[in-house]
Formats: C-alpha cells, structure tokens, sequence
C-alpha cells in the first residue's frame, strides 16, 4: 500500500500540463495548409501548418517538402518521434509567437519542457540552404535552441530538446515562434510537453519511502518460516 502511495505521488509530478502537446486534435483538413484557429487549445499564427503522418513529402501538393516520396532520400520521416501529426512553421511569414496558457503552476518551482523538432526544406523553393531555430517562452523567460543548417532539399533529423524554467505566476503563457533564414526555413515540431520537476526534498523522501520498502521486505522473508 505504502509503494503503491509512494508511485502515486512520483506520477503526479509528471502529468503533462500542455493540452494537445502533438498537434493530433485539429480541424485541418488539407495537409501542410495553414493552421490558424484550427489546432485547438493553440492560439497558431499566421505561416503554421499541421501535417499528418506521411503527407509532407507526397506531390501535388503545393506546400510539400523535399523528401524520399519525391525525390530525396534526405531522410524525412512519416512522422516525428512522437508519432501523428507534426506542426511546421515558416519563419519568412511568422510575425507573433503561439502558444497556450498553462494554468496550476507553482511559482519558483521548477518545470521541464520537452519538444521534438526538426527543419525540412519546400520542394519547390530556391537552390539554397536554410538556417532554422525555435524560442520557446514561458511567460517572459525564453530560452533557443540551436540553430542548424538544412542544405538544399535536405532534411535536418528531429532531435529532442529540454529546457527547465521557474515560473513567476500559478499562470503563464508556453509560447513558440521559429527564425530562420532562406527560400523558406520550415522549422518542425511536435510532442510538447510541460512537467514539474520534484525538488530535492521530495526526491530524498521518496528515496527513503523506498529503502524503508527495502528493508521490511528483507525483514519479512528472514520471519517467513522456511518451506
């Protein structure tokens, strides 16, 4: 019972608090177009659009990327890591972040934002590379990640990111925009999440709960009587 109030606690830490973290809930209908008002609990902006598993590289379709289904085998998968759906931004067109507002935080305490990202290149854009980086923001702390070079109908790999912050307020806005340079740069995401981290305290009292299972379990096989 004890271990079992022990897990029950360590999970709760955990939940996610990003609602729609892999894009999968949207009333997008024509993959790769734009997504503005269709990705519920995101507010998307302008130059967003949501793909579905292994659309973003299939012609005719005019927003496609270079990929194995057209004539690249630059590596660009059905799906990102985190399976479904994935978002790309086109940080020529993107003027204002979007995000969503996270309620039922703790202020000072200390979260951990998880993400999936990549960069692609459009199949029909201008013989050159692009550059690509995403700024996630929680309330007004923002943090980058690096920034990488996708040669010409090349694919740079999804890759995961983590980024800790302390928030000032029980409310705050988890925000993303994409900047980048060339004919477009398409930065990807997907499977955003926003978990609490335990601080010490709580991780040495699940430390000692656990050694205290430890030891009464011993203990209890020393008094069983022996077959």
């Amino acid at each position: 019972m004890a271990g079992a109030l022990l897990l029950g606690s360590a999970s709760t830490t955990s939940a996610n608090l990003v609602q729609n973290g892999g894009f999968e809930t949207t009333s997008v209908v024509v993959p790769g177009s734009n997504a503005t008002g269709l990705v519920p609990n995101w507010s998307v902006a302008f130059g967003t659009a949501i793909w579905f598993p292994g659309t973003g590289d299939v012609l005719p379709n005019a927003s496609a990327m270079w990929g194995p289904n057209d004539g690249s085998a630059n590596g660009l998968p059905a799906t990102s890591p985190a399976g479904g759906n994935y978002l790309e931004q086109d940080a020529n067109f993107v003027t204002t972040a979007f995000g969503q507002t996270i309620t039922g935080l703790t202020p000072g305490a200390t979260y951990k934002l998880g993400f999936w990202w990549g960069a692609a290149q459009w199949y029909y854009a201008a013989s050159v590379p692009t550059t690509n980086q995403w700024f996630a923001s929680l309330g007004a702390q923002t943090q980058s990640t690096a920034i990488v070079t996708v040669p010409y109908a090349g694919f740079k790999a999804w890759q995961h990111e983590t980024f800790y912050y302390k928030p000032r307020n029980a409310s705050e806005v988890l925000s993303f925009i994409s900047l980048g340079s060339g004919d477009p740069p398409l930065a990807l995401l997907d499977g955003v999440s926003l978990t609490a981290v335990p601080d010490l305290d709580t991780w040495a009292s699940l430390g000692l709960g656990f050694a205290a299972l430890g030891i009464a379990a011993r203990v209890r096989r020393r008094l069983s009587p022996a077959a």
